[in-house]
């Protein structure tokens, strides 16, 4: 290929931690989605990789697309993986660099200054999780002990909310990450005026867009589908931020109510043997840990509702599966991406006040009851599902593409 060939080619690389993550990640899943739509709109699509698992492909790979691993995998921030990057960029005539979930701390060595190449931050998560998870993973820690509590309250919270030492530290980084950016991409609105709010953005300037994660529609007709009468979670089993510990409680409470409902745990994690410790201590009875499984459809085919009980959710990828396949979900409103996928409460899914358990006892337990009212909402979650797809995503990433393109395009110098 000569150099007016390649330079005539849309080049997009999107950088991932782990690629394909492991259990098929959701960040990962939504990068093979939308390879396949803009390898479809002419692009050439890279996904660079720190970390490569190579047998975690799905069977139909985009056209156009290639992995390159990273030379330095132990240390993300390497010098030495940012020349190689950089190297790369000039090499392919690369137009649009994506970064995923976390931003490239050596992006100005990578895209140095007058670099035709356009720089965009992809946020797949809450944010400020990273501070909130900090936050909570540090009080969790502390309250195992009775010293442990008194530090807390004596040392560490004054640090955390009296300074706002973390909030601080965070608000750097997230302002850094903008400046830094061509566009920076979040998952609905909501974060969009987070982030405004907190970095002291005008909303109406800001290169914040908020573009969701699409979703994959089913095969067959879950509108209409039987549903068997079971109760679904699916996602790590882990506490910082899944916190399953409550649906085993509120099962517990619920169960015995309803014999002939199952709750069915899809997942695993280091948290997994205490979940089944608690299960059992509470006697929480028709109740099953299923493991991980690269079959997950073939659950959400079957069961009636989807259970989520997480203190921090970005987009919460389950919701839209289970939507997808006609699944009702229930979920605490902790964050903007929750409630835009389950909105309005009752319609699209049922959303609880968080973190109150007796409250998600109650909605559970009367949509367990009411069958005509799960087909209602059965029929509603896969209509929302459809408002998710690649064509409608990946349409408002061309658009978000094209905008910084003819923006750089209009400060070049003539």
């Amino acid at each position: 290929m000569n150099t007016e060939q390649t330079k005539a080619k849309k080049r997009i690389a999107f950088v991932h931690d782990v690629f394909p993550g492991v259990g098929g990640g959701g960040a990962e899943r939504i990068t093979f989605d939308l390879a396949n739509y803009l390898s479809r709109q002419g692009y050439e699509v890279f996904v660079w990789a720190y970390k490569h698992n190579t047998g975690s492909y799905p069977a139909r790979l985009p056209v156009n697309f290639r992995v390159i691993c990273l030379p330095d995998p132990d240390v993300y921030r390497s010098q030495r993986n940012a020349c190689f990057m950089a190297d790369l960029v000039r090499q392919l005539h690369l137009d649009v660099l994506v970064s995923v979930v976390n931003p490239l701390i050596r992006i100005r060595e990578i895209l140095p200054e007058g670099s035709s190449c356009r720089y965009v931050m992809a946020n797949h998560g809450k944010p400020f999780w990273e501070m909130t998870g900090k936050i909570d993973r540090r009080r969790h820690h502390r309250y195992r002990t009775l010293l442990g509590k008194w530090i807390w309250w004596i040392y560490d919270c004054p640090r955390i909310y009296g300074f706002k030492v973390y909030e601080r530290r965070f608000l750097r980084r997230y302002r850094q990450a903008y400046e830094q950016a061509d566009a920076y991409v979040v998952l609905c609105e909501g974060y969009r005026r987070e982030l405004c709010d907190r970095l002291h953005l005008n909303p109406a300037n800001a290169r914040i867009w908020a573009i969701p994660n699409s979703e994959r529609q089913a095969e067959g007709d879950m509108a209409g589908r039987t549903k068997r009468k079971q109760v679904l979670y699916v996602g790590r089993m882990s506490y910082d931020d899944k916190r399953v510990d409550r649906l085993i409680r509120i099962w517990s409470r619920v169960w015995r109510r309803m014999p002939d409902w199952e709750l069915i745990l899809l997942g695993d994690g280091r948290e997994r043997s205490d979940l089944e410790a608690l299960a059992a201590r509470l006697q929480a009875g028709h109740l099953r840990f299923e493991g991980t499984t690269t079959h997950v459809e073939t659950y959400y085919r079957e069961a009636a509702i989807l259970c989520l009980t997480s203190t921090r959710e970005g987009w919460g990828l389950c919701l839209t599966e289970a939507q997808a396949h006609g699944v009702v979900p229930v979920a605490f409103d902790c964050s903007s991406g929750v409630h835009e996928i389950l909105a309005p409460s009752g319609v699209n899914g049922i959303l609880v006040s968080p973190f109150d358990e007796d409250a998600y006892a109650a909605e559970l337990l009367g949509l367990m009851r009411d069958e005509e009212r799960r087909r209602v909402m059965q029929r509603n979650v896969v209509e929302k599902s459809r408002t998710y797809t690649i064509e409608s995503v990946g349409e408002a990433w061309l658009n978000m593409l094209d905008t910084i393109a003819n923006r750089a395009g209009a400060s070049a110098p003539q």
